[in-house]
């Protein structure tokens, strides 16, 4: 069995989550149907944190994919912002995500989180809290995400209820956003930028190191309005 991508840093960004782990992968979102003929992704045991392997998992037919370990954060392991990153992107591609989370003390900070596709489950200090159930009700495709233009990132975020709209075009920021993607240490940032981007709620920090939260829209889940 192969991985799905070589384990490696994002160009230039001083990545802190380089690695790999083991997945499983689909080609129907539905579980009913996992042992049909032709629906398991062969020749697939892990992904990696290179910068496109959600989408090269998505390009060769996966619409479920399963994290077999538990994305831990409430400890300062590396690997887990690369997991949790990895969980971003394969959402912002439409993709079902079997995963699960481990949060520490803080009881709210699954809110940050909410716009990426629900766990099955939630360990540590939000255990039984009924955050899984209020999670599943809130998700929705594009509750937080960002786009790319020529020059400039907009955020459009609305895990607070309400639609934040945010658009970042000094240069410093975008090289901030472009380190932070994979994950990177707090070091490899400006204090004030990350500052500022930790203030909009844009960053999930742990352990001295960062990763940027927002995925990116690739397309509408809405038809367009004519006026």
């Amino acid at each position: 069995m192969s991985a799905v991508t070589t384990a490696t840093a994002h160009p230039g960004a001083g990545s802190a989550t380089a690695a790999s782990w083991p997945v499983s992968a689909w080609r129907h979102h539905d579980p009913r149907v996992a042992d049909l003929p032709g629906v398991v992704l062969e020749g697939l045991d892990h992904a990696g944190s290179a910068p496109d392997s959600a989408g090269e998992l998505y390009r060769r037919g996966a619409r479920r994919v399963a994290l077999h370990d538990v994305v831990d954060l409430s400890g300062a392991a590396a690997a887990a912002l690369g997991r949790l990153a990895f969980v971003r992107d394969l959402t912002g591609h439409g993709v079902v995500v079997d995963w699960r989370v481990r949060f520490d003390g803080a009881a709210a900070a699954w809110s940050s989180l909410s716009h990426l596709y629900p766990p099955a489950e939630l360990l540590g200090a939000v255990e039984d809290s009924g955050a899984l159930d209020r999670w599943r009700d809130l998700f929705h495709l594009c509750r937080c995400v960002y786009r790319v233009g020529p020059g400039f990132v907009q955020v459009r975020d609305r895990r607070t209820g309400g639609l934040n709209r945010l658009t970042i075009d000094d240069r410093q920021y975008l090289e901030a956003i472009d380190r932070l993607l994979p994950g990177t240490p707090d070091e490899a940032i400006a204090p004030a930028v990350l500052g500022d981007l930790a203030a909009e709620n844009l960053v999930w920090r742990m352990g001295g190191l960062a990763v940027w939260l927002p995925y990116r829209v690739r397309r509408w889940p809405w038809p367009a309005m004519a006026a």
